[in-house]
């Protein structure tokens, strides 16, 4: 089954020559424009909405394109390597200069929890993305636990504890980040219940 651009011919006769043709056409347009849930589209005979973009699928995972002329663009492309490796949005500005050209990631940061600090024992996150739950190793020292690997350690860590505190990132790896909550006046480490971390890398 393919879509057909070269049908009807000159001197068809849509009745005898090429319906089965024209039929098929019609199927492979309503498959890609919405026959099914899994499509980019609401179905083209839905009662609301038909024909509507749901979602936008971008297949060609690629290297950075390198554009010859002055482009802005969105694609995609494969970051890392190994059983890690993920698919990460890419932004390409337009500078109106080829030479200075930029790309970045549109979802830089790769993982973020709040939490309340005074849990006890593995603590869950009250909300967040890309954590699976935190540990408290002892008062004010805590262990976020990634629920996928980072590429690499070279994350920045934002981190932010309750009032009167300030938050500190002690170790930095692929599948955790430690971190330290102090009070401002004295320095000693201190429990608080409420902890926010953002992780942010390419």
């Amino acid at each position: 089954m393919v879509y057909l651009p070269g049908i009807p011919q000159p001197g068809d006769s849509p009745a005898t020559d090429s319906q089965a043709q024209i039929l098929e056409n019609f199927t492979q347009i309503g498959a890609q424009f919405g026959t099914s849930a899994a499509a980019d589209h609401v179905a083209l005979d839905a009662v609301a909405d038909n024909g509507m973009h749901q979602r936008v699928t971008i297949n060609d995972v690629r290297a950075d394109p390198g554009q010859a002329f002055p482009i802005t663009s969105i694609y995609t492309k494969h970051v890392g390597a190994g059983p890690d490796r993920y698919t990460n949005l890419y932004f390409e500005a337009d500078p109106e200069n080829v030479v200075n050209a930029s790309q970045f990631p549109l979802n830089a940061i790769k993982a973020w929890c709040t939490f309340d600090g005074t849990a006890a024992g593995p603590i869950a996150i009250t909300d967040g993305f890309n954590v699976t739950d935190v540990t408290d190793n002892s008062t004010g020292n805590y262990t976020i636990n990634f629920t996928n690997n980072l590429q690499n350690a070279n994350y920045a860590a934002i981190v932010t504890g309750g009032n009167n505190t300030s938050g500190m990132v002690t170790g930095k790896a692929v599948d955790t980040c430690s971190i330290n909550i102090r009070a401002v006046n004295s320095g000693a480490l201190v429990d608080t219940n409420n902890v926010n971390v953002v992780i942010i890398g390419n």
